[in-house]
């Protein structure tokens, strides 16, 4: 369901009158969702760049605090006109843009998605760990790696398809478990899962009739995701004899695993 928002530009110049401001911030408010929240970037890099001489520790300090007030000032009065008030008051270096309307389904995402169009962050992401190491992880620190095999890779070759997963055991079905990566964004999402589902789906159907029986299962960090995501995906993963299992809840396919170590091994 589509809710109603404004967003506003927390920008910095630090000579104001030649209107040349820096775009540093965002504030994005929805209030049927009682939502109200600022995402200020990292790093003052272009602020040095365009503004020469300004201190980047007083910048780095009182872009934080300006973001801060402009959040207050929200939560204090629960009005848009508080903000726009606000606005024109200020004289100093900083300063909040107009407010502009937005159509809002997930208010969490949508900053984020306003934050990269409009501002961008400056410092470089630590690089996320890949799914597969996340999950080697949590095998590791559950005790249950001596369970489980190396496998192979499983070659279907009507389809000229490959599958390379890093864990396997047996249950009935010989099951080889991979990470799914999870970026957050539904449509990558959505593309990444379907792409699973084809190949578990290509996988079970090309040994269906034999009598080493293999199935893939699959692991991914919904964290970003509301939980009604996570299930059309398992859906849609089900449909195609695929096993899905959340990165934050994998005590029931660590159970599967203990309980037929001892009948598989």
């Amino acid at each position: 369901m589509r809710h109603a928002g404004y967003y506003a530009l927390l920008q910095y110049s630090p000579v104001p009158e030649r209107q040349e401001f820096l775009n540093f911030g965002i504030f994005l408010a929805v209030p049927e969702l009682d939502f109200a929240e600022v995402a200020v970037a990292n790093g003052s890099a272009r602020m040095e760049r365009i503004f020469a001489g300004i201190p980047k520790s007083r910048f780095e300090d009182e872009k934080r605090g300006f973001g801060n007030r402009i959040k207050l000032e929200y939560a204090r009065k629960r009005s848009l006109i508080s903000l726009e008030e606000l606005s024109h008051k200020l004289a100093n270096d900083f300063r909040i843009s107009e407010l502009r309307s937005v159509a809002v389904d997930n208010p969490s995402q949508e900053l984020r998605r306003l934050f990269s169009i409009l501002v961008g962050d400056e410092e470089p992401k630590r690089r996320e760990k890949r799914i597969s190491a996340k999950i080697r992880e949590a095998f590791v620190s559950r005790r249950i790696v001596q369970y489980l095999e190396n496998p192979p890779t499983v070659d279907i070759p009507e389809a000229g398809v490959q599958i390379n997963a890093p864990f396997g055991y047996q249950n009935g079905a010989y099951n080889l478990i991979d990470g799914v990566r999870i970026s957050g964004n539904p449509s990558e999402d959505m593309r990444e899962t379907g792409r699973r589902a084809i190949e578990g789906g290509l996988l079970w159907k090309h040994y269906e009739n034999s009598l080493h029986k293999k199935r893939l299962v699959v692991v991914g960090d919904f964290s970003r995701h509301e939980d009604k995501f996570y299930h059309a995906v398992g859906d849609l993963l089900a449909e195609n004899n695929v096993r899905l299992y959340r990165l934050d809840s994998l005590d029931p396919l660590i159970d599967d695993i203990k309980d037929n170590a001892s009948l598989h091994s």
